[in-house]
């Protein structure tokens, strides 16, 4: 009987493969394929909502982007107005510039207000409303002092 380290069989330890053969079991596979499956899906679902939310994100931006042009069109005007008469959906205006004086008219059209001088429009479109159902509303009033 040989005493070779070689030829003793440890208990609960494979026998190395016949001619030397190196490889996986099919356990080992399956664990492998399941565990990179979890971490491709976690990755996925991760890159799917940075994509919503960053698109989400946009649409924010461009709305209030919309508003800002806007505002600072409407507040020029009505700072150099003679004049303004509301209507049901937006105003007049008379407004002074450089060349005389001249008519404003500023129109509610859906999400989006509408600005005509000198034959000239210029639409603000604010896109889809922040919220769900929601409406762009303007109102033009005077004010008694």
């Amino acid at each position: 009987m040989s005493s070779s380290p070689a030829n003793k069989r440890v208990p609960g330890i494979r026998a190395p493969a016949p001619n030397g053969g190196r490889g996986f079991t099919m356990i080992e596979i399956v664990v492998v394929v399941l565990i990179l499956t979890l971490v491709a899906g976690a990755y996925f679902y991760v890159w799917r909502q940075q994509g919503r939310l960053s698109a989400n994100d946009q649409d924010v931006a461009a709305y209030y982007m919309a508003a800002a042009l806007f505002m600072d069109a409407f507040h020029a005007d009505s700072r150099m107005a003679r004049k303004l008469e509301p209507t049901a959906d937006g105003c007049i205006m008379e407004v002074m510039t450089s060349g005389g004086l001249e008519q404003v008219t500023y129109t509610l059209r859906g999400n989006g207000i509408e600005r005509l001088m000198s034959g000239k429009t210029k639409v603000y479109t604010f896109g889809k409303p922040l919220r769900e159902n929601a409406k762009v509303l303007f109102r033009v009033r005077e004010l008694t002092p």
